[in-house]
């Protein structure tokens, strides 16, 4: 580590009161910022070496030069700047102060690197990263964004000591390649991966619109850059055990791991470690005090046992679905009661709380036997009961079709050749207007098996039934401030909002409903969410949480996962809606014999519930 040696450090006694056991004392190292040293110069001695850099399977694109300084020989490094123009076609200022380092995007947003010290600050970091906003810039769609409006933002000032990441500088600043592609990835599930061999660009939501020529037709189409994508040319290096872990890609592997977790993400409210005692003691503490076993098998240098650690760790890590390991490598022969009992009461209650996610299946099976019609791809369907008036509307994905959108505008195509059976937004517009025609007095969305997805498809659900408006909020944990998007949505797709698109949307005056159930997540726990504040009714069981948004990150030994990042989406009053969205009536999905029955989520009459609201009002 680089020697601090005008540090000041505190050591005080914390006492904290965790979930997960009884009261614990930790001592907590405080250290504060060092006084400026003019002469201090970085010289630590390196090795230029080129990486193969793959953008398609098994074609080098081009090479890229890192680091590998004599003290961390198995940890490329990469200057910021090269990296950002290679990979994001960005560039920033960078201003050197002897050894502090600062590249700015502007005056308020910026991140800054002591060199001597190891320390990061950094104000906006949404500046530095692709998008974790809620409207893609992936092409021209319904959505007219109108005003984006945020709180001021606070600085962050984080110790890379801590996390044994080391920062060098000369005339340019370099960092290792793990470090700058966790932060830069953002919510485009982007990764520039590093295999200890190669240099991979993971791009799972296709930010960067990588196509591909489809054979049958010869048109170009999209295809994203996923683990399968580059199979076992990515892999093979990852899971051979036949040599040992390094001890510099041992301390750094589990320290970006810790950053990941105690830094880059938001709050949750289902997490198994539990989130309060992660906040409070840190990842690297909290093992410490509750699991030494997993934070021994992180640290060994045998991959077998490393692999089972990391296994356990995203156990502890789940948080209702959107943290977990991309990749599940063999690991070593253990039972789980071999790494001490909290270990085996963590997986036991792993393992309940994923049995919950087979009600999903369970109530795609129940409206199959009911004779729902429903597409087996995105779960759409639309049924209406001429009786009580009710036209049901189900979707188990929120998905919008950009190639087709891009396709629709550009040829000036008619309302009626939108992407219906590719796009949420196109359907849901569909059902909307099929059950006008068809009589409807109640619309009720179907979430009871809807896993989530993309937020512009949720806007435009929102706008339908909000007169083409639609109004997101999210809170960003690590700088500390609120983003609030307002969105105008083109509901005659005119190409255009105004006053039309109002008129529009003035005929969908339905009594409306959302079903929900512990599968509505993510997506389908913020949908409800919005529009329970403008009078919707939620009924069924309670959704299931879900409420940040994810980024793709690798570890420096190249295993991939998913995390929930630090951008925490939120009802209108900034409240966290992780726990899910409170009922207006909880439908009981028990039968008479004590067994689980979803149908009569499905049956419940509508008709009476609405009048009997419409005689108390």
């Amino acid at each position: 580590m680089v020697s601090c040696s005008n540090t000041v450090t505190n050591t005080v006694t914390v006492t904290q009161n965790v979930p997960v056991t009884n009261t614990v004392t930790q001592t907590v190292t405080v250290t504060t910022q060092p006084e400026i040293d003019y002469k201090y110069v970085d010289e630590m001695t390196y090795e230029t070496k080129e990486l193969n850099i793959y953008r398609n399977k098994g074609v080098i694109d081009k090479k890229f030069p890192v680091r590998f300084y004599s003290e961390t020989p198995n940890i490329p490094y990469v200057d910021i700047n090269e990296f950002y123009k290679e990979f994001f076609g960005k560039e920033y200022t960078l201003t050197k102060d002897n050894y502090m380092y600062t590249y700015s995007y502007d005056e308020k947003n910026y991140m800054k690197y002591d060199i001597k010290n190891d320390i990061f600050y950094v104000n906006g970091l949404d500046y530095f990263s692709l998008s974790n906003y809620f409207i893609s810039a992936t092409g021209k769609t319904f959505l007219k964004m109108y005003e984006s409006k945020s709180t001021p933002r606070t600085e962050r000032i984080v110790d890379l000591t801590k996390y044994s990441i080391d920062i060098h500088g000369d005339t340019s600043l370099y960092v290792p390649l793990t470090f700058i592609s966790t932060l830069s990835g953002g919510g485009m599930l982007y990764n520039v991966a590093y295999n200890t061999k190669d240099i991979y660009v993971l791009d799972y939501n296709n930010a960067l619109n990588n196509r591909k020529t489809d054979p049958n037709t010869g048109l170009e189409v999209p295809e994203a850059r996923t683990l399968a994508y580059y199979g076992d040319d990515y892999t093979d290096p990852i899971y051979d055990t036949t040599t040992k872990r390094p001890k510099d890609l041992i301390d750094y592997t589990y320290g970006q791991l810790c950053f990941d977790f105690d830094v880059l993400r938001g709050y949750t409210a289902q997490l198994l470690f539990g989130d309060n005692a992660l906040i409070s003691f840190g990842l690297d503490g909290l093992l410490d005090a509750y699991y030494p076993k997993i934070k021994e098998a992180l640290l060994s240098d045998d991959k077998l046992e490393y692999f089972y650690g990391y296994k356990l760790l995203f156990i502890g890590l789940y948080d209702g679905g959107h943290t977990s390991m991309g990749m599940n490598p063999e690991s070593a022969q253990h039972t789980v009661e071999e790494m001490g009992q909290q270990c085996k009461d963590l997986y036991d209650e792993y393992v309940n709380r994923a049995q919950i996610k087979q009600i999903g299946n369970i109530a795609k099976e129940t409206k199959k036997q009911m004779g729902f019609e429903i597409d087996q791809a995105t779960g759409f369907y639309y049924k209406y009961d001429n009786t009580t008036k009710t036209a049901l509307v189900g979707f188990d994905t929120f998905v919008v079709d950009y190639d087709a959108w891009n396709k629709f505008y550009n040829e000036n195509k008619t309302a009626e050749e939108a992407p219906v059976k590719t796009d949420t937004y196109a359907f849901i517009r569909k059902c909307l207007y099929k059950a006008k025609e068809d009589g409807a007095e109640n619309l009720v969305l179907d979430l009871s098996s809807n896993g989530g997805g993309d937020t512009g498809a949720l806007c435009g659900i929102f706008g339908l039934i909000n007169k083409g408006k639609a109004s997101l909020s999210m809170n960003i944990v690590l700088n500390k401030f609120r983003e609030t998007e307002n969105s105008l949505v083109d509901i005659n797709l005119d190409g255009k909002y105004d006053e039309d698109d109002i008129t529009e949307a003035n005929k969908f005056n339905f009594n409306y409903a959302v079903i929900t159930t512990p599968i509505a997540f993510s997506c389908g726990n913020l949908l409800p969410s919005v529009l329970k504040e403008i009078g919707v009714k939620i009924v069924g069981q309670r959704s299931g949480g879900g409420s940040c948004a994810i980024s793709v990150s690798t570890t420096p030994d190249g295993l991939l996962f998913v995390r929930s990042n630090d951008h925490n989406l939120s009802n209108a009053r900034g409240e966290n809606i992780d726990s899910g969205v409170p009922l207006d009536y909880e439908i009981s999905v028990i039968d008479g014999n004590g067994n689980l029955d979803l149908s009569s989520l499905y049956t419940f009459d509508f008709k009476a519930y609405f009048d009997n609201l419409n005689q108390q009002a």
